[in-house]
């Protein structure tokens, strides 16, 4: 936080609460104003990697008609990777969000749940995204999750993508799926 630049969690969390939180180093391109069509747009080298430490980064707007772009800068070019032993990677829980241009990998997680997105409202539409090489890890009966996506209540629109080589181990017999697990 003012520090001279923004990382990703704090502009999801800034769109999250609708204001700048008080950090001079994010604004709204709307001048002035949050949750109208908010864009994230990545200003840093192509082949970067943001290594995601902390919990999942969180998409839940203030409003459920709030608007959230989340623009990379390539699937090639941008990726998200958890560098922790597990956790999830996004959390979708309102709004109307897009995301293009990046690719989701590295996460893992234990049951009922996606490992790289977990949806449960709005709605998200994921173009030009790859999600690859994340892992989800059930025991028992019920739903074991999903290695890429869980949709748990969220529209969804999933265009000139890939998902790939996503793993779910389950010793359950409940619903689960290495890519995705639609409820």
């Amino acid at each position: 936080p003012n520090d001279g630049s923004v990382s990703l969690r704090e502009a999801i969390s800034a769109i999250n609460a609708g204001n700048n939180l008080g950090d001079p180093d994010i604004t709204a391109q709307n001048p002035g104003t949050f949750g109208v069509n908010d864009k994230i747009v990545f200003s840093i080298p192509n082949g970067s990697t943001i290594a995601l430490t902390g919990g999942a980064l969180g998409i839940s707007p203030s409003t459920v008609t709030d608007k959230l772009a989340l623009v990379g800068l390539g699937a090639d070019k941008l990726t998200i990777r958890r560098s922790t032993p597990t956790g999830q990677l996004l959390t979708v829980g309102a709004g109307i969000t897009t995301i293009s241009g990046v690719t989701f990998t590295g996460a893992r997680v234990g049951p009922f749940v996606g490992a790289a997105i977990n949806t449960s409202g709005g709605a998200l539409t994921l173009d030009g995204v790859v999600i690859a090489g994340n892992t989800a890890t059930a025991t028992g009966g019920g739903s074991g999750g999903a290695g890429a996506i869980a949709n748990l209540g969220a529209t969804m629109v999933i265009k000139n993508s890939t998902i790939e080589d996503n793993v779910v181990s389950n010793s359950g017999s409940g619903q689960s799926g290495a890519g995705i697990v639609d409820t």
